[in-house]
């Protein structure tokens, strides 16, 4: 009876343990994915990663992380170390990504990983902004610049040579 007991109590704490952690998964507003095997395919996916690639979790489950990769990245594999991506979303947007990839433990012979997904790219769009309006900037002072030493110091040397030549 009591190691009946037992084994029930730690039944229960084992499904608390797992509600907590599908609920820490599911809920992070970060995008997160299981990946499992050499080839990095999706097995697991938060509601997050769904909202960021815009695509329902049936459509995600299955596919191959690699199968995102857009514009240069086409034919560039992730690997384990991760880095930075650039995919395309189900509405067919491209998104600049830094993919963080952890391996976890498995029960079965094949590589388990959990990937970490940060869209970087409204922060890369901000710094383009940036640096945009900071050329347009140093592009102004420069005419400003030049203008005045053509119709002030510039004429004023002319006129001097001139006075001089005379």
């Amino acid at each position: 009876i009591k190691y009946g007991l037992l084994r029930r109590q730690l039944s229960i704490r084992v499904q608390k343990s797992e509600r907590k952690f599908k609920d820490v998964f599911n809920k992070s507003p970060l995008p997160i994915v299981q990946l499992i095997g050499e080839d990095f395919t999706i097995e697991l996916v938060n509601n997050a990663a769904t909202d960021l690639y815009k695509l329902p979790i049936k459509d995600l489950i299955g596919k191959k992380i690699n199968a995102f990769n857009t514009g240069s990245d086409e034919g560039k594999t992730i690997t384990k170390d991760g880095g930075r991506y650039t995919h395309a979303s189900g509405d067919g947007s491209v998104i600049t990504v830094d993919i963080e990839i952890s391996q976890i433990e498995s029960d079965s012979n094949q590589m388990e990983y959990i990937a970490l997904i940060i869209d970087r790219t409204k922060e890369l769009e901000f710094e383009k902004r940036k640096f945009d309006i900071i050329s347009q900037a140093e592009e102004s002072e420069k005419k400003k610049i030049a203008r005045e030493l053509h119709d002030g110091l510039g004429q004023q040397m002319v006129l001097l040579n001139l006075l001089f030549q005379n």
